[in-house]
């Protein structure tokens, strides 16, 4: 009967799902994708922006823009003047009445042109422009009854936009639109979409009225104050009366968010398209106060304040003291707030989030000060004080060779890069006031081999002349400055908010060469005054013509790019440009752009030194025009199909007899000829006709992709298209592949609408590889369902429309796995198979959701609210599935949409220790008990003085099991990261908040030992999220030989303050590791001194015993966690980075055989592979180290005052392996006992035993010769000799009978 029925079923279905069609098959046959289609991720803009929406045109004068709208009907006829206008319309032309559309200032780049970039960032970094503040839409509007809708330019402020269109029904759209004085018109076509509908509440419960509500791209959020829409958000509304709100979207996933006035911002993460009961939870509203105040306590008025999310900082409590911002914030980060303080110097941000934030001030003659600080969750409020220093000075006039004032000139001036131990090195004073900061390190001699340098040749020698006189005119970059600024009209200029430190300063001008100066001095002094006379230098003047007719290309754009130097030139109407202050030689690239004509790099120019002015003809080739239909296998045709040109021979497969080296040159040549011609990405979409036109295309050698979500993906054949050619006949046919049609209901049989259905191509094992290498071959649409050719593409997503069905059309045959999670029903997966060109109908019944609820409560029963609270299981299939909430204000939770069986339940809080529960069963009641974390705070003076330590590095660590500093789960840091005062949650802080930014030896956030390092000049540390248990604290500092002291962590903030007094000294600290990073202990250290000084040389000898001793009595101490200990990237010292030449390890050897065995004068790595040698002189040595098992290392260190400690990561090579055998001549198997002695040609020995089968086996040895001793009691063994080579090396020794022991 079974056998029967089931086939009966699926033939009932799948004549259900035809009548079904058939009984809404009028219109467009294909309009049920358009209401079922979701887009992925990768290609969201399409469904932004549908179809052929977005046409601008500008030069429209106001009586003509006026008279455009004058007849509708609204307020569009009421506007008056030059208008930003156009029409809303469905995909088939119909006016859309009512819909909103919104613009929204932007700091994205995107579709710029290169011109207008470099324009903004010039005028960002001068201070003329700002990155926008993040906010809600600055103007709306909505359509009249014709579709309709126009903003008057005079109410709207220049600058750079989105303008954002959405209507209850449909996807919403957004274009980039720039101000300009003339009219400007936008059309949109929206496509079918979805709606998500909640209510904004209070943290009473209370409905807000008036919220402003944005839906993002789900992963998309940031952190943001009041009114922060972010930037990728595609609808944004208001509520009303009654709280509610409607946000109209494509299908997908949203973060959805909302904020309003007296409240912090309040989102829900991953909300579905379709749904309609989302419930947003605002927070209390909270803020920052603060005072500004100048060095003498008095209060600042007037300093413009600026609020950033917190990413680390450029400083900590108490300011940045090591000078202003990098240009890079003014350039990129877009300040959630602005303020300004009063005459009494006060501030106040309100409706904030907590979190980590940001707040720069900026005043005139004052330097530019940051500070970090945080506003826990628990806080209503926190205050900040902000002290702002005397700016020094940098002022200068700017001239040419004859005296004449270079007005607007560009003036750039960045901190020089010092060396790490000057830049806020820990120092203490003596009595006389004078420093005490001996710098200690083992670092690489950059100076060192003068002595073996040969004498250079001429053509050397003329190299670094041209290298010099290129750094003397390379522009400063903007990205690193610390502060821009114009020459006034008398050449002058006044940098006045720099802080104390050695600057570097460019002057880049249209028609002089860049200029640079160098070590300009602002620590001794605190101003400097320049004169700087330019080079007007060599000009190029450049004529712009067609290829086709000679003819001037007028409105060009011309761009220079030299290093940093970049330079938009003006062009005239005759299509003529002149580029002065130019260098002979290598201009740099000169970048060509028209519209109409194909972009031109031309980046072999140079220029002769004579004579002054030189010519250049430049031809720019015209583009063409694509059109064409497309159309269904029947000939109807399609709507909404995505069309993009590419060049033919981007297509790289291999031709038949081609070797991989040639392929490769292809696709160099192709990359090359790409970049020369300014290739443009050229797409559009088909209109209801299947029409469409792609313009601005360059002319080659092209071919067509067309896409379409209910059809295959057509890769049209290859083409010739001749510059200004207009292709109009091509007409593109799809074919319709294979259709999974998924019919969603509840337990009761009712239809779903709006439940999202994702599938995955899901082939066996045994098919896994054909299929891939069938892919390859296939060069059309990736794996069987998906969008193209990565792994990620293999998964598709589907809304199901308002009958509950989810279409999947076009996609290849074979298995697939289909997957469901919809709030309120329990996770859904099955397996089915889609056969090629036909209907696939697969039923789903989505069961009502277990729970599991709750409390999480501190270890006193009192209830924790905010815990995030989530349960996971892996399913069979070695997926996960799961849910996740966040307790409420009396610590419950529900966790939903769960399947069957028991999970595993974890709470994470800030400031406490996550807390899980394994095997719990759905549908029960649990508590979560937590324990609040720990701290250490302390401080680290100098033993001498007594004085502060004003930098140095930290490691904290576990000394018990299972205690640990706190990071988040995915390893990000997050809440829960170890922190301290000043710099960043999530990371590592000290209370000067300069983060070093490195991991730890194991690469691992959570387990302790990471190297951290503090600049404070109190000297004070806190490490906070510690979990209760003991720890080790580790210091490391320059002109210190480094402590370590132990420390228990209670539950809490910390009872007392640690203090750590080191002992002042030069040190070379490091580890031995193998070539996989393996600490390597055992291994003979060597610090050997390379001058011949005898001064020197005894001052080494006092050094070797006391470290020797110091290494024995202490040798715990040794163990400090070294960053960059296991991958040795980036390490200043010489051990680590790349394998040893040859040369070097002869001349470790060497070295080891000269000191003929005396390992008095060296100490051992210990278990851990560290070692430290301490109370070491100034001066150049040697670092030798030696084990049996691998080869000889050697690298130059020098120890030098004012150096900062940076480890030495010693990574030994095993070398090459020799085995053998030794045996009795007199026919004694086994030989065991015997030691064999290798000496290479550097007379350095390596001994190896046989063992109780007379065999061996040894690592460590170099390639060559080698002499073999044999050492068997008093017997006279002769040598013998034997050459190593790569790979396998054997070598076995016959005892001749007469040695052998009787």
């Amino acid at each position: 009967m079974k056998k029967i029925l089931i086939p009966l079923s699926i033939s009932l279905l799948l004549v259900a799902l035809v009548a079904y069609f058939l009984a809404s098959g009028s219109g467009d046959p294909y309009d049920e994708y358009d209401a079922a289609e979701t887009v992925l991720q990768t290609s969201e803009k399409e469904a932004e922006g549908i179809a052929a929406g977005g046409k601008e045109v500008a030069g429209k004068d106001a009586a003509e823009s006026a008279e455009s709208v004058d007849s509708e009907k609204g307020a569009v006829a009421l506007l008056s003047g030059p208008l930003l206008h156009g029409t809303i319309m469905d995909v088939e032309g119909n006016p859309i009445p009512g819909a909103r559309v919104m613009l929204r200032t932007t700091s994205s780049w995107d579709g710029m042109e290169d011109a207008d970039r470099y324009t903004m960032f010039r005028l960002r970094v001068l201070g003329k422009e700002s990155v926008p503040v993040r906010g809600p839409a600055s103007h709306r509007t909505e359509t009249d009854d014709s579709g309709k809708y126009a903003f008057a330019l005079s109410g709207i402020r220049p600058g750079r936009y989105d303008v954002l269109a959405s209507a209850s029904g449909f996807a919403p759209g957004d274009q980039r639109w720039k101000w300009t004085p003339e009219s400007a018109e936008l059309d949109f076509q929206l496509g079918v979409g979805e709606v998500i509908k909640g209510i904004v509440r209070s943290p009473a419960g209370v409905p807000v009225e008036g919220a402003i509500v944005t839906a993002s791209r789900a992963s998309s959020r940031g952190w943001g104050g009041r009114g922060s829409g972010g930037g990728n958000s595609v609808d944004e509304a208001l509520t009303d009366a009654d709280g509610l709100f409607a946000l109209n979207v494509y299908s997908g996933e949203f973060d959805v968010r909302g904020n309003a006035a007296g409240y912090s911002a309040g989102d829900v993460g991953a909300v579905a398209s379709g749904s309609v009961d989302v419930d947003l939870m605002l927070g209390k509203g909270r803020g920052v106060s603060g005072l500004v105040v100048d060095a003498s306590s008095s209060p600042l008025g007037g300093v413009k304040l600026s609020l950033f999310e917190s990413r680390g900082g450029f400083g900590g409590r108490g300011g940045s003291r090591g000078g202003p911002p990098r240009g890079i914030t003014r350039l990129f980060s877009s300040p959630l707030a602005v303020s300004e303080s009063g005459a009494d110097g006060s501030f106040f941000f309100s409706d904030m989030e907590d979190g980590n934030f940001r707040i720069m001030a900026e005043k005139k003659a004052f330097v530019t000060t940051e500070i970090n600080s945080e506003l826990e969750e628990e806080a209503d409020s926190v205050e900040v004080s902000i002290s702002m220093e005397a700016g020094h000075v940098i002022a200068g006039v700017v001239k040419t060779s004859d005296g004449t004032p270079m007005t607007g000139a560009f003036v750039v001036i960045a901190q020089e890069e010092r060396d790490r131990s000057e830049d806020g090195r820990g120092r203490g004073r003596d009595d006389r006031g004078g420093d005490r900061g001996r710098g200690g390190r083992g670092d690489r001699d950059d100076d060192d081999d003068d002595d073996e340098q040969k004498e250079k040749t001429p053509e050397e020698l003329a190299r670094e002349a041209r290298r010099e006189e290129e750094r003397q005119r390379e522009p400063v970059s903007v990205y690193r400055s610390s502060l821009a600024i114009e020459t006034g009209k008398d050449g002058t200029f006044v940098a006045d908010t720099l802080g104390e430190g050695s600057y570097t300063l460019s002057v880049q001008g249209e028609n002089f060469i860049p200029h640079r100066v160098r070590d300009i001095d602002l620590v001794e002094k605190k101003r400097v005054d320049l004169e700087i006379v330019v080079d007007s230098g060599l000009q190029l003047k450049g004529e712009i013509v067609s290829s086709l007719d000679e003819k001037p290309v007028a409105g060009a754009n011309v761009i220079l790019r030299w290093r940093d130097d970049r330079r938009v030139v003006p062009v005239s109407d005759q299509g003529e440009f002149q580029i002065g202050g130019l260098a002979p030689g290598d201009i740099g690239e000169l970048q060509i752009d028209a519209k109409g004509f194909s972009m031109l790099h031309l980046s072999d120019l140079e220029l002769e030194p004579q004579p002054e002015v030189q010519d250049l003809k430049v031809q720019l080739v015209p583009t063409g025009k694509i059109s064409g239909v497309v159309v269904d296998a029947s000939g109807a045709p399609i709507s909404r199909a995505r069309i993009r040109v590419y060049d033919a021979v981007e297509e790289t497969e291999r031709v038949e007899g081609e070797d991989e080296n040639a392929r490769r040159r292809r696709e160099e040549d192709r990359r090359r000829q790409e970049r020369n011609r300014g290739r443009r990405m050229v797409d559009t979409r088909s209109n209801a006709e299947g029409r469409f036109t792609l313009k601005e295309v360059n002319p080659g050698h092209l071919r067509l992709r067309a896409e379409h979500s209910a059809f295959k993906d057509l890769r049209s054949d290859a083409f010739d298209l001749a510059p200004g050619e207009h292709a109009d006949d091509l007409t593109l046919t799809l074919v319709t592949g294979g259709r999974l049609m998924v019919l969603v209901s509840n337990s009761a049989g009712e239809k779903m609408p709006g439940v999202r259905v994702v599938t995955r191509f899901d082939p066996e094992e045994e098919e896994q590889e054909e299929e891939e290498g069938e892919r390859g071959r296939r060069g059309g649409r990736g794996a069987p369902g998906g969008r193209g050719w990565n792994e990620r593409e293999r998964y598709d997503l589907r809304t199901t429309n308002r009958e509950g069905l989810a279409i999947f059309g076009g996609i290849d045959g074979g298995r697939y796995r289909i997957s469901i999670n919809h709030g309120g029903h329990q996770p859904f997966i099955s397996f089915t198979d889609v056969i090629e060109d036909k209907d696939s109908p697969v039923s789903c019944t989505l069961l009502p959701e277990n729970v599991i609820t709750g409390v999480v409560t501190d270890l006193l029963g009192a209830p924790i609210e905010g815990a995030r609270v989530r349960a996971r299981k892996e399913r069979e299939d070695g997926e996960r599935e799961g849910s996740e909430t966040r307790s409420a204000n009396d610590g419950s939770f529900r966790l939903g949409n769960l399947g069957i069986g028991s999970y595993t339940v974890r709470a994470e809080r800030r400031g406490y220790v996550e807390q899980s529960i394994d095997d719990v069963a759905v549908n029960s009641n649990i508590e979560l008990p937590m324990v609040a974390l720990g701290e250490i705070v302390g401080q680290v003076v100098s033993s001498e003085t007594q004085l502060p330590v004003a930098e140095y590095y930290l490691v904290v660590r576990s000394r018990g099991e299972g205690a640990q500093e706190r990071g988040s789960e995915d390893g990000r840091g997050g809440r829960g990261g170890n922190s301290g005062r000043g710099g960043e949650r999530g990371g590592d802080r000290g209370r000067g908040g300069e983060r070093d930014g490195e991991r730890g030896r194991g690469g691992d956030d959570r387990g302790g030992g990471r190297l951290r390092r503090i600049r404070d000049p109190e000297g004070r540390f806190e490490v906070d999220d510690l979990e209760p248990g003991p720890y080790t604290i580790e210091i490391l500092a320059a002109g210190y030989t480094g402590d370590r002291v132990d420390a228990d962590v209670l539950s809490g903030p910390a009872e007392k303050e640690i203090i750590i007094s080191l002992d002042e000294g030069l040190a070379v600290t490091g580890e031995v590791v193998d070539r996989s990073g393996q600490p390597v202990a055992g291994a003979n250290v060597y610090l050997l001194a390379r001058a011949e000084n005898p001064s020197q040389a005894e001052g080494r000898g006092r050094e070797r015993e006391r470290g020797r001793g110091s290494s024995e009595e202490r040798r715990e101490e040794l163990r400090a966690r070294i960053q960059q200990a296991r991958d040795g990237a980036g390490s200043r010292g010489g051990g680590g980075r790349e394998r040893q030449d040859e040369k070097a390890q002869k001349e470790a050897a060497a070295l080891i055989a000269g000191m003929g065995g005396n390992n008095a004068n060296g100490i051992e790595s210990d278990d851990d592979g560290y070692f430290q040698m301490k109370e070491v002189p100034e001066g150049s040595y040697n670092l030798v180290v030696y084990h049996d098992l691998f080869l000889p290392y050697v690298t130059r260190v020098t120890i030098r005052e004012s150096r900062g400690v940076r480890p030495e990561t010693v990574r030994l090579d095993p070398g090459e392996t020799v085995t053998g055998k030794v045996i009795y001549e007199d026919g004694r198997k086994a030989a065991s006992g015997v030691t064999l002695i290798f000496t290479d040609q550097q007379g350095l020995n390596k001994m190896v035993r046989t063992d109780e089968r007379g065999r061996y086996s040894s690592t460590g040895f170099m390639e060559g010769s080698y002499t073999i001793r044999v050492r068997l009691g008093d017997a006279s063994i002769p040598a013998q000799t034997f050459s190593v080579g790569k790979g396998s090396n054997k070598f076995d020794y016959e005892i001749p009978a007469a040695a052998a022991p009787r």
